[in-house]
């Protein structure tokens, strides 16, 4: 009867919504269940000890025309590509000079910070621990440029021994930088992995915005002196102040 049609069609009708609706319930768990087989990390800030040689090279600069490089400014800068990073402090304290040649004059400096730069405390034991032990590919998706890697891994043969790949911001097969996801994705094809199945690691918000945007699991791992919720709004799982905060448990690595 047409009465019957309709009570099984109600039937199906409200199993259909209870599926889909457990489905979506259960989406969220399922995305953070997915297993790990890949990693990839920001390196400056993050693996290296670089910012404040960043911003000390900046200050060698602008101090000498009475500029002033404040921590506001920095976190605008942090994370972003090199000229992107230079049009905003040129332009913000009015210098008198193009970016281009801000950078060409904050590199006299840097070249030679960056042979002292040190890894992060505790990251060569968990880079080690994941390369040797769980045997992940690593890669790096820095925004600097590559001429300063041959400075940076003079002292630093440990940390970059685990490491498979490297993809630099001045990279031309990327179309745009930080916090687009470009880098990001380049990096997991660098080792072969899909960006969905990688952990990444980063310091700046932009750098986490790009990883998530790429569809990868986030660590973040910021300034103290930014706030922990800034990073879980833009999509970070977890927050750390230091790779001995790091619980290898949480995305089962350990």
């Amino acid at each position: 009867s047409t009465q019957s049609t309709w009570d099984i069609l109600s039937v199906y009708f409200f199993f259909g919504i209870s599926l889909v609706w457990n489905i979506l319930l259960l989406l969220p768990l399922w995305c953070m269940a997915r297993p790990i087989v890949g990693v990839v990390s920001d390196l400056d800030g993050t693996l290296l000890d670089a910012e404040p040689l960043y911003a000390k090279a900046t200050r060698c600069v602008v101090e000498r025309l009475g500029k002033q490089y404040t921590w506001e400014l920095q976190k605008e800068v942090m994370g972003k590509p090199e000229l992107v990073g230079a049009e905003i402090i040129v332009s913000a304290l009015e210098l008198p000079f193009t970016p281009e040649a801000y950078l060409k004059e904050r590199d006299v400096h840097l070249v030679e910070f960056f042979r002292t730069v040190q890894p992060m405390p505790g990251c060569v034991e968990v880079f080690r621990h994941l390369k040797q032990n769980k045997k992940l590919p690593i890669a790096v998706a820095t925004s600097s440029n590559s001429e300063y890697l041959s400075l940076k891994r003079e002292n630093n043969a440990d940390l970059f021994a685990n490491i498979d790949a490297i993809v630099c911001g001045d990279d031309p097969r990327l179309k745009a930088g930080k916090p687009a996801p470009d880098i990001f994705i380049q990096a997991a094809a660098e080792i072969g992995i899909d960006p969905k199945q990688c952990i990444a690691f980063e310091d700046a918000p932009s750098g986490v915005q790009a990883a998530v945007a790429a569809g990868m699991r986030v660590v973040a791992m910021p300034n103290p002196n930014l706030p922990a919720q800034m990073f879980l709004d833009l999509g970070a799982e977890v927050v750390i102040r230091s790779w001995s905060e790091f619980d290898l448990s949480l995305f089962d690595l350990q």
